[in-house]
């Protein structure tokens, strides 16, 4: 059982740690483009309508 678990642990923070990486999409920008739902948008550049990517947040709801 204990096992079992660990596996599955493991599963889920291999999926979340894969969504983290590979950005969704990209968001922001001019057009002010949207992650989908469980994501949050990661701008890393600072002037104004710069695009960013989307990121799995797991607070995001």
């Amino acid at each position: 059982m204990k096992a079992l678990i660990i596996i599955i642990i493991a599963i889920l923070l291999s999926v979340i740690f894969y969504l983290s990486v590979i950005g969704i999409k990209e968001c922001g920008g001019f057009a002010g483009r949207t992650c989908p739902k469980g994501f949050s948008c990661r701008v890393t550049e600072s002037y104004p309508d710069a695009l960013g990517r989307c990121v799995f947040n797991p607070l995001v709801k």
